[in-house]
């Protein structure tokens, strides 16, 4: 049996913190690409996408790139879509770069610096060459889909809507020159996109108008804003963190509270019913924190900080416990702790972590060599 077949029951051997609970965790490898992986996964009906380099030497293509799709109840490869990104001559060599790939209705849309569209059967649907230079133009986050647009985040501060059939490009409307969107989200009639360096829009789906616009942080000066997430809307409402600061906006954008964190740097905000979990740091400590804030008021109600790194990934919650990504030596993990904070176990992985994401009774979890992993 090849790396590539399923294996099962690789154990719940780990590193595991002083005073943790007992590892009762199961990890198991479900397939193993055994190719860099580019970006990924993405979980559609029990299946997981991702992008790998391409792994075929016959194309000589430094652009060439493979989208897997892998079931993850028996490890068995349900698709295999081979795409090239048609960038310009002078942008040829270029080394493929791809976002997290988004699967809706038997399609998928992959960002970087020319998104592409194919369908799961390997048509493709569309390149687009944007009007001005792929350099400046890139999409850094996943794009957001709906029924007949797909909206981008560029890399210049813009936003741009193509057709989701044709790559047609409806509009395209610039939030802050330079730098980039840190992500957008469909609310209700509005697209919501944050700026990296502290704008909130709300643009109209139709004509990408300006709507409405707000300021989170200095866009300038001596003390600029520098890290804002991506929104994350739950019953109509917007959550999104920056500079270790969480807001919480309505759905026309009025602040309903914020609230600001020992902490330079945040994660977006896990929200429950009565209470947002948000995960953060400093970049010059070995330590991450783990706060509970009140979801009515934006009251702090709990802190407790960790000796694991706690460098950014997404974090998730399952099974009344939260799961993101840590960093201890040259070691990467996946950190598991209680909603009160206290961490249960590490589980630790030979190469970095690409990505983190929820299932239905477990996490999945995907490394840098192409190995993927469920974890409950």
């Amino acid at each position: 049996m090849n790396r590539r077949q399923f294996l099962s029951g690789v154990g719940a051997s780990g590193l595991l913190l002083a005073g943790c609970l007992s590892p009762d965790y199961t990890k198991t490898l479900v397939y193993s690409a055994d190719e860099p992986v580019i970006a990924g996964p993405t979980i559609t009906n029990e299946t997981a996408y991702f992008t790998i380099r391409v792994r075929s030497s016959r194309l000589n293509e430094v652009n060439a790139g493979t989208l897997l799709g892998v079931d993850l109840s028996s490890g068995t490869l349900t698709d295999e879509i081979p795409y090239i990104v048609e960038y310009p001559t002078w942008d040829h060599e270029l080394p493929l770069q791809s976002t997290r790939p988004v699967v809706d209705d038997q399609q998928v849309f992959i960002g970087g610096r020319a998104p592409v569209a194919y369908t799961l059967t390997g048509e493709k649907l569309w390149t687009i060459d944007l009007p001005d230079r792929f350099k400046a133009q890139s999409s850094l986050r996943p794009p957001r889909v709906t029924d007949d647009t797909v909206y981008f985040g560029l890399s210049t501060g813009g936003v741009c809507a193509l057709h989701r059939q044709t790559g047609e490009v409806l509009w395209k409307t610039s939030l802050v020159e330079s730098q980039r969107v840190a992500g957008l989200d469909v609310l209700e009639n509005s697209v919501i996109a944050i700026h990296s360096k502290g704008v909130i829009a709300m643009l109209n789906p139709e004509s990408g108008d300006i709507e409405r616009q707000r300021t989170l942080g200095s866009t300038g000066g001596d003390d600029p804003f520098t890290n804002g997430s991506a929104p994350h809307i739950v019953d109509g409402e917007i959550y999104v963190v920056g500079d270790g600061i969480v807001f919480r906006f309505d759905s026309e954008l009025r602040t309903v509270w914020e609230r600001a964190l020992p902490t330079e740097w945040a994660i977006t905000p896990i929200v429950t019913r009565n209470s947002c979990y948000v995960v953060g740091g400093n970049p010059d400590e070995s330590r991450g924190y783990l706060y509970k804030i009140d979801r009515e008021s934006g009251r702090i109600e709990q802190e407790k900080s960790r000796s694991a790194d706690l460098s950014g990934w997404q974090a998730l919650k399952f099974d009344n416990q939260i799961y993101t990504g840590g960093r201890g030596g040259d070691r990467e993990s996946v950190v598991v702790m209680t909603l009160d904070g206290d961490v249960v176990y590490e589980i630790p992985f030979e190469s970095q972590i690409a990505g983190i994401r929820g299932l239905e009774g477990s996490v999945g979890v995907l490394t840098t060599d192409g190995d993927l992993f469920t974890v409950k």
